[in-house]
């Protein structure tokens, strides 16, 4: 598996207040052809150019910050390679209603490309938010990766 940092963006937010230096960093991971999947004896069936991409943001997702998400959410989705993105949740402890939109314009957005995207690690304050914001309807909710890549193995076989 390559896993390879995307983005790193230290911000700086506040006028009258001291300014506070925020962390935001995208892990993104790729699954190349023939590699084994999430789980023990799965290898993703998938055309040699094509691979899945996996976002991993490790803080929460709100108005200051939604900018690079989308820009990285964003080139997974043009990214000519992959076809599958998901965007793993698990290290995000909230989402705020901005970041529960940006997740449903990037499932259009990968659906108006031929793409997939999914999301997984939902705790139940970020499911909260999709909830009250109504976008878990236009949200793919997978419980974990493997869910994630053994249903897209059943759509490919399809």
């Amino acid at each position: 598996m390559v896993l390879s940092q995307i983005k790193c963006l230290a911000a700086f937010s506040g006028f009258s207040q001291p300014k506070k230096l925020f962390d935001f960093c995208i892990k993104v991971v790729t699954k190349t052809m023939g590699e084994q999947g999430s789980s023990p004896g799965e290898s993703l069936p998938m055309d040699k150019n094509q691979q899945p991409v996996i976002l991993r943001p490790n803080c929460a997702l709100t108005t200051s910050n939604l900018d690079v998400f989308w820009r990285s959410l964003h080139g997974a989705i043009n990214d000519e390679f992959s076809r599958e993105i998901l965007v793993d949740l698990q290290q995000v402890e909230f989402i705020d209603s901005a970041a529960a939109v940006v997740l449903s314009q990037g499932t259009k957005l990968a659906e108006s490309h031929g793409k997939r995207l999914g999301c997984c690690g939902i705790n139940s304050q970020v499911r909260m938010v999709l909830e009250l914001t109504q976008m878990e309807q236009f949200v793919r909710i997978f419980k974990d990766e493997a869910e994630f890549f053994a249903q897209a193995s059943r759509l490919l076989a399809a």
